[in-house]
């Protein structure tokens, strides 16, 4: 949409941030791995051992949880509504059921599925196209 709306410029916009991604990796990843931590979050709590910094913390990542579920529920529910009315309320049961049951590993798995399943089905939508 980006692109489309500015162009050349929208490409380097996009082009900028998946590639900013890269610096921050090589930045931060040896030394999370080395210091025994896989979160951000962790290093700072050990770092400084305040209550304080848990909770907030721990209240950032609810803020940003909570905002990448409520844009998946509006997906999902714009995808399920031809199915029944309580769509969304269905999904979020749904969401909330594979991340209790199955953890971070659950989600993971999930995610790649998902990403595999888009891939094939844009593959699938767009072979009438190859013929032309």
């Amino acid at each position: 949409m980006i692109v489309y709306l500015y162009g050349f410029d929208g490409t380097l916009i996009l082009v900028a941030a998946i590639f900013s991604f890269l610096p921050l990796l090589f930045l931060l990843a040896e030394r999370l791995r080395n210091g025994g931590a896989f979160t951000l979050a962790e290093v700072l709590s050990r770092r400084f051992p305040d209550p304080v910094v848990r909770v907030v913390m721990a209240g950032t990542s609810l803020v940003v949880s909570l905002l990448y579920l409520f844009a998946q529920l509006v997906g999902a529910g714009i995808l399920l509504q031809a199915l029944s009315s309580t769509a969304v309320i269905l999904t979020g049961g749904l969401m909330t059921a594979y991340l209790a049951f199955g953890g971070m590993l659950g989600a993971t798995w999930v995610m790649i599925v998902k990403a595999q399943s888009t891939h094939s089905w844009s593959k699938i939508l767009h072979f009438p196209s190859w013929w032309q």
